[in-house]
């Protein structure tokens, strides 16, 4: 709605520039007249043209019949303007040779297509960005499926390793049995209360994945005799 009143508006004071109060008063009842062409023309393109043809790349179809639309539309208006506008502000007098006036439907579907171009560029913009905001969320939840997956099947696996390397530990007696003890124990204390939540910094992910890897590593070089993988 703020759209066409914004439209009728800014026609309606450019074709009145430097005129009189009366040609203000016709000039914005002569756009009234002009908005069903304009509404129907434009409508029917981003609706349905853009959909079906356009953004399918079927160029050649699409070109075809929108030109042939907007003859329809321009022959349209012409006519509103004949048999509606003009007949109020000239006596209730028409004419059909104005009817018939190539300038002046040339002329009406220039104005058309103006419009539509504004409404088409705008329309398009927004496919474009909510077509952006699909491809973001499905590599977002393609993402955070795949680091579910990798959590379900490293947490198991994880732990079991890092518990047999902290019974051999404690075995040999090992000062890092300690150490071991207090990272296993932050690592749980992140995956519990951390690793649910919907948003999580990625400076905290990387410190997750580099103590994760320096455990491994810790792990190795003092118990090499165990596997890790």
């Amino acid at each position: 709605m703020a759209f066409w009143l914004s439209i009728w508006i800014f026609f309606g004071v450019v074709w009145a520039e430097g005129s009189g109060r009366d040609h203000y008063i016709r000039s914005f009842v002569y756009e009234a007249f002009f908005l069903p062409g304009r509404m129907l023309m434009t409508y029917w393109t981003i609706y349905f043209l853009l959909p079906v043809f356009l953004l399918r790349r079927e160029i050649a179809a699409f070109s075809i019949i929108f030109i042939v639309s907007l003859i329809g539309a321009g022959l349209l208006e012409q006519a509103i303007l004949v048999y509606f506008f003009h007949p109020w502000f000239n006596d209730g007098s028409k004419s059909s040779a104005l009817y018939l006036n190539i300038n002046t439907i040339v002329r009406i579907i220039l104005i058309i297509n103006s419009t539509v171009i504004v409404a088409g560029t705008i329309k398009v913009m927004k496919y474009w960005y909510q077509n952006q905001q699909r491809l973001q969320l499905a590599e977002k939840e393609q993402l955070v499926s795949e680091m579910k997956y990798l959590q379900t099947q490293m947490q198991p696996h994880f732990f079991f390793n890092t518990l047999n390397s902290l019974y051999g530990l404690i075995l040999q007696r090992s000062d890092v049995a300690a150490e071991v003890v207090l990272k296993l124990s932050d690592l749980m204390r992140y995956m519990v209360y951390e690793a649910g939540k919907s948003v999580i910094l990625l400076e905290r992910e990387i410190s997750h994945i580099q103590v994760i890897m320096n455990h491994l590593l810790q792990l190795r070089s003092v118990h090499p005799l165990h596997s890790f993988t």
